[in-house]
């Protein structure tokens, strides 16, 4: 009979056992679906972050190649030529292709972020290059 009490008892022992193993596993398997949904949200949030910082960044740079080019422009005594004309559409473009930046991802978004500043550094080379041809026709003028 005590064999039977100690089987009944061992029987109940490992049932007890299972049903807190099975809750255990439930419970980490909740804790960690909780600690990776916060990684993504902290992940996304991170790039958000760093979309906008380089979103104010770029728009700094365009205001400053956007200044240069008006001071192109007057240096060539008012009038627009067809390059700088070119390089003021060139400016839109950018100033549109900056407020489509972003992406799901930060590849996606590294991908974009190199394009505008291919862009951007484009853009600055042909106003300087305008800047140049527009002292070299003043400094004409002036001999």
């Amino acid at each position: 009979m005590l064999q039977r009490v100690s089987a009944v008892c061992l029987l109940l022992c490992v049932a007890l056992a299972c049903e807190n193993t099975t809750e255990g596993v439930k419970q980490d398997t909740r804790a960690l679906a909780a600690k990776a949904e916060q990684s993504a949200e902290d992940t996304k949030a991170s790039l958000e972050r760093d979309i906008e910082a380089f979103r104010v960044e770029a728009k700094r740079k365009l205001d400053q190649l956007s200044a240069s080019a008006s001071q192109a422009g007057d240096k060539a005594q008012g009038g627009v030529s067809e390059s700088g004309q070119q390089v003021k559409d060139k400016l839109a473009e950018a100033q549109k292709s900056l407020d489509d930046v972003g992406g799901k991802t930060r590849a996606e978004f590294d991908e974009a972020k190199r394009k505008v500043n291919d862009r951007l550094a484009e853009l600055g080379k042909k106003i300087n290059e305008g800047l140049d041809k527009a002292g070299d026709a003043a400094e004409k003028a002036l001999k």
